[in-house]
């Protein structure tokens, strides 16, 4: 997700916010090229609604969270997989039809969604032979407790979604907004250089946004960054 200008944000606010008195000044002389009247005041509400915006590291560290709780919800589903495995191989032998019903040979490849479905058939497949797993200890009491394990690790990953979702929305809303304070600052400063230009090189200088010796320094920014 990429923006339009070569500025971060913080460069963006300050600025926005170093126009708003140069706007102040020329108000009579914006006027005339259809300029609103309140302008100073639109810069100085979109500064502030962009600036009270969570930024993208706040998002993505709460995405980490809901990350790192799914991976070890899967630690845990995976451990008490791997058991029921090994049990089912004790009590069934490895080659007996029963044993071939449960399919175990993917546990290692499978995706979190795919191993919750997993589980959950799992869980289908032993209870009609509960009476021939139960001398390696695989009870419904077994079978409930790893069930429990598989909500909680689709809990988690529905909750890594609909975070990732959120960041997601988040990033683009703070883009839009930042979009609609570099497009009302550019437009003010083509105007303003063109009032000033070949008549006061300080004035005309109030409305350069891009300062050139610093082109280099902000080529990693905003426009960058990427969804990951």
């Amino acid at each position: 997700m990429r923006t339009r200008f070569r500025l971060p944000y913080t460069e963006l606010l300050s600025r926005s916010n170093q126009l708003i008195p140069v706007v102040i000044r020329d108000q009579d002389f914006l006027i005339n090229y259809g300029i609103d009247a309140d302008i100073a005041h639109q810069i100085r509400s979109r500064v502030n609604i962009l600036r009270q915006l969570s930024p993208d590291e706040h998002w993505e560290g709460m995405r980490m969270r809901k990350t790192n709780a799914k991976n070890k919800a899967r630690k845990e589903v995976e451990y008490l997989s791997s058991s029921l495995r090994l049990r089912c191989k004790l009590a069934l032998t490895k080659d007996s039809v029963n044993y071939e019903l449960f399919n175990f040979t993917r546990l290692a490849t499978m995706t979190d969604r795919e191993l919750v479905v997993f589980g959950n058939n799992t869980i289908k497949t032993a209870l009609p032979i509960i009476d021939e797993l139960r001398p390696t200890k695989i009870t419904p009491e077994f079978l409930d407790e790893y069930k429990m394990t598989l909500n909680k690790l689709e809990k988690a990953l529905n909750e890594q979604l609909e975070m990732e979702n959120l960041r997601m929305i988040k990033m683009a809303e703070r883009i839009d907004l930042a979009h609609e304070l570099y497009d009302l600052i550019s437009h003010v400063c083509e105007i303003g250089k063109l009032i000033w230009k070949n008549k006061n090189k300080i004035f005309y200088k109030d409305y350069i946004i891009y300062d050139s010796s610093k082109s280099n320094q902000s080529k990693t920014t905003i426009d960058e960054i990427e969804t990951k």
